[in-house]
């Protein structure tokens, strides 16, 4: 058996530099050929065949046993000079998988350190080809913790890589809410279960909100109010503060109805539209939901609210009211010189849902308590003056305060920014806002 393994039919070639120099000391050249890759299993077929070649065959994996050795030569079909050659210890077994994968990819200790940019992107192709790829059992799949790029956190051979007693799948790095597992299926989705939209997928090291988003017929929101929204949690000044990414998974559409002053209606509506087109293995319990709505009849400035139900998560979560928005705007401008801009409806609708989800995030609104900031978000309009504040930054150069005038988009102030819950999540993990629902005032 291994001396048909020995009958490789590639070109071996190893190169060795040792010294300040550079200069090449030894080049080895041998040859044999065999008709087959070498398929790299026991009796028992403890270690998986570890032989891979990219769509394109410009670079090829094989990994072999000859007598006793196990070595892995990277092939470049355009750049033969880029082949690199590894011997491990004679004493290694077949079964010692774990060590193998440490000493290869890890922290090798041979005389030649691999420093080849092809050989690096190759690593996570030789994770990703092992039959079963979680070698830790850590519920993450070897070759994407190797894409993540921090041996702190995602060891491929280390099951609790921070050693803070929690499995590397079930940590929550980030402490975003999502575990390392649930970031790890979104952001391998298929392209038919992405988001409507999102600038980049969820990462286990970066703040991801997942939201399920329902439409009554005609009110779906356009790319440009999508833009805005991930806009304003995404892009912020403030240092050492990192950005919320948002990811929007539009579900139902459902047959319009307009609202009256009844928060059962409200509650009842939110109950009967869970989470439907949804694959089993997505984090439904994850998911903020929205409604995007008609209008409340009993309140004609009411353009958003959250909807809390004390007793049921299933009956709570954010709903913007679509026709109002639709019906003011675009308000607040002014056509004649000097032009004031004019709040548009697609940054009016973000605006407001922006705000809103800030209270679905335990922030409640901006308040005298430091004393009143209208270029906050979540500070409460009245009238044209302290909209145009809000949206368009109108009077302000500071960006801690929120949104600025030479930007003119609608921020976070740094105090209600840092002030986010994500332990808290209304219609995730509780049906209450803090506060006696009044919100973390600020």
């Amino acid at each position: 058996m291994f001396d048909v393994m020995l009958m490789t039919h590639f070109l071996k070639k190893w190169l060795i530099f040792l010294d300040v120099p550079y200069i090449f000391l030894y080049f080895i050249l041998f040859t044999a050929c065999v008709d087959q890759p070498a398929n790299l299993t026991d009796a028992n077929d403890q270690f998986p065949d570890l032989y891979t070649e990219d769509n394109d065959g410009v670079i090829d994996l094989y990994l072999t046993k000859d007598q006793g050795h196990f070595d892995l030569t990277m092939i470049d079909n355009e750049i033969m000079s880029e082949d690199q050659h590894i011997n491990f210890p004679s004493d290694l077994q077949i079964s010692d998988q774990d060590q193998i994968i440490n000493d290869l990819f890890i922290d090798p200790e041979f005389d030649m350190q691999i420093q080849s940019p092809r050989f690096q992107i190759a690593r996570a192709e030789y994770l990703s080809a092992i039959t079963q790829s979680d070698l830790d059992q850590d519920g993450l799949d070897d070759g994407w913790e190797r894409i993540i790029d921090d041996l702190n956190h995602f060891d491929p051979l280390q099951r609790d890589s921070d050693a803070d007693g929690v499995i590397d799948g079930l940590d929550d790095d980030d402490g975003d809410g999502l575990n390392n597992q649930q970031e790890s299926y979104l952001s391998t989705l298929a392209l038919d279960l992405r988001p409507v939209i999102e600038n980049t997928p969820p990462h286990p090291l970066a703040k991801d909100l997942i939201l399920e988003v329902d439409m009554m017929m005609g009110k779906n929101l356009s790319t440009i109010a999508y833009d805005f929204l991930l806009d304003i949690y995404q892009s912020h000044p403030f240092d050492q503060i990192d950005g919320v990414r948002l990811h929007f998974y539009e579900d139902e559409i459902l047959i319009p109805v307009l609202f009256t002053g009844s928060f059962e209606q409200r509650n009842q509506i939110l109950r009967d539209h869970p989470p439907l087109q949804f694959p089993v293995e997505f984090p439904i319990n994850q998911l903020i939901h929205v409604l995007i709505g008609t209008k409340r009849l009993d309140d004609d400035g009411r353009a958003g609210e959250v909807v809390s139900d004390a007793n049921d998560i299933e009956g709570s979560g954010l709903m913007i009211y679509y026709d109002l928005l639709n019906e003011i705007h675009p308000r607040c401008g002014i056509d004649t010189p000097p032009p004031v801009p004019f709040i548009l409806f697609d940054e009016a609708i973000a605006g407001t849902f922006g705000h809103e989800l800030g209270h679905i995030l335990q922030l409640g609104h901006d308040t005298d308590i430091n004393g009143i900031n209208p270029w906050n978000l979540m500070s409460v309009t009245q009238g044209c003056a302290s909209s145009r504040q809000r949206f368009h930054g109108e009077g302000n150069l500071d960006p801690r305060l929120g949104s600025i005038e030479t930007e003119g988009k609608s921020r976070f102030s740094q105090v209600a920014f840092e002030l986010i819950r994500f332990d808290l999540i209304l219609s995730v993990n509780t049906a209450v806002i803090m506060n006696q629902g009044l919100g973390i005032e600020h």
